[in-house]
């Protein structure tokens, strides 16, 4: 073989074993991969491929915080979130039931869409959720108790005292709801954006409907679903509270819009903000230019509201016990008002953004109106005004000036 030959075949070799080593690195071979990225589904223990959907979420560990009570809280995952479609929530850790989950716990679950609770209903009713993302359910669209979807028509179990703040935050697959009435009270926002909900049961009387707590106006049910049914009945058309009742909860007519008339005692003092919100139905009496609620006897228990946002001037009735939350509210024409000294408590918000109001005129002495009930911010950016009393005048703190 000739020198020439010789070397023509080695460049040729060369040549053949560089495309080949290009070959064997290009980005497209789908046999390469890349050495920076560890396969999820086998948690690196073999090189075999694992449906995500299931190795994936049983390698999903969280951290835990023991609380003083032996109970443990969710704090996170062990590892950080791998994107995995559902995540597995235990009702025990080591033996213990889990009875709260972080604020952070599921920061950043976009991928979130299944979340399985391995307790029953009763469980997941006694977690507290620290916040509205605490709750997986603001990312997810499905939840499963016990293996069951939680869907359609749910019955809270009788026995249950309290229903946890965000319980159902962001929940939609539910279109009933039965409350049992060992129930007392409802936390914040635990129905919120439950916007599939259409019907509300509650298995007592008007009187432990009216004696449940409720946080705001998202904790109750109603605050989304059409009607309310109180022992097998739809609450429609007029209502009587009982004499003797003295407090109506915040948010308890919530959204109620089939009631045409409510019949308000004189023994009733207070009243939470948002009882009445959405009550489109209602009927009211007249006075002046406010719209009341009573009774036969004294149709002006409560100030609801002002006939109009224009008013400049109102008396409020002698009769009157309660001014309502957000009464004034945005009347920012509104210069004076007189109050009755028979009036006890003053909704949150009542002279909200009454940015014009200068002088308040109360029948009764400057004790008197100090010792009235005010809810938060009553009067908020108000102004400068000032409170006309029988025995003197005070500034919208309260101090004596004359």
């Amino acid at each position: 073989m000739s020198k020439k030959l010789f070397t023509a075949i080695f460049v040729l070799m060369i040549v053949f074993a560089l495309l080949a080593f290009a070959g064997c690195t290009t980005d497209d071979d789908p046999d390469v991969t890349d050495p920076g990225i560890t396969d999820p589904g086998d948690g690196g223990d073999t090189g075999e491929t694992t449906d995500p959907g299931e190795e994936t979420d049983q390698n999903i560990e969280f951290t835990y915080y023991e609380r003083s009570d032996g109970s443990y809280m969710v704090t996170g995952f062990f590892d950080d979130y791998d994107g995995s479609a559902k995540i597995v929530i235990p009702s025990e850790h080591n033996g213990k039931p889990v009875t709260r989950i972080s604020s952070n716990a599921f920061s950043g679950c976009s991928g979130l869409t299944d979340v399985y609770y391995t307790g029953d209903l009763a469980g997941w009713l006694n977690i507290e959720f620290a916040n509205s993302y605490a709750n997986p359910t603001s990312y997810a669209d499905n939840l499963y108790i016990d293996g069951e979807l939680l869907e359609g028509d749910i019955v809270i179990p009788d026995g249950v005292t309290k229903i946890n703040a965000y319980t159902f935050y962001n929940y939609r697959d539910l279109t009933s709801v039965t409350i049992p009435d060992s129930v007392t009270s409802i936390g914040y926002q635990a129905f919120n954006y439950y916007r599939g909900l259409t019907d509300v049961y509650y298995t007592g009387d008007l009187a432990g409907w009216m004696n449940i707590e409720f946080a705001d106006y998202e904790a109750n049910p109603m605050y989304h679903a059409d009607n309310l049914y109180i022992d097998g009945e739809l609450l429609e058309g007029g209502i009587v509270i009982s004499d003797g009742v003295t407090k109506i909860n915040a948010g308890t007519f919530y959204n109620c819009r089939d009631l045409t008339s409510i019949t308000i005692p004189d023994s009733v003092t207070s009243i939470g903000s948002g009882a009445f919100s959405g009550c489109t139905s209602l009927r009211y009496n007249e006075y002046n230019n406010g719209l009341y609620l009573g009774n036969t006897e004294n149709p002006y228990v409560v100030f609801i509201k002002t006939k109009s946002d224009n008013v400049t001037n109102v008396m409020i009735h002698s009769g009157t016990k309660v001014i309502y939350s957000g009464a004034f509210a945005r009347c920012n024409g509104l210069t004076s008002v007189t109050i009755p000294d028979s009036v006890t408590s003053i909704g949150s918000q009542a002279f909200w953004e009454c940015s014009d109001l200068t002088s308040t005129t109360f029948q009764g002495t400057m004790q008197q109106w100090k010792d009235i009930s005010k809810g938060v911010d009553w009067n908020y950016a108000i102004g400068s005004y000032t409170v006309t009393c029988t025995d003197g005048v005070l500034d919208k703190n309260g101090q004596q000036i004359s």
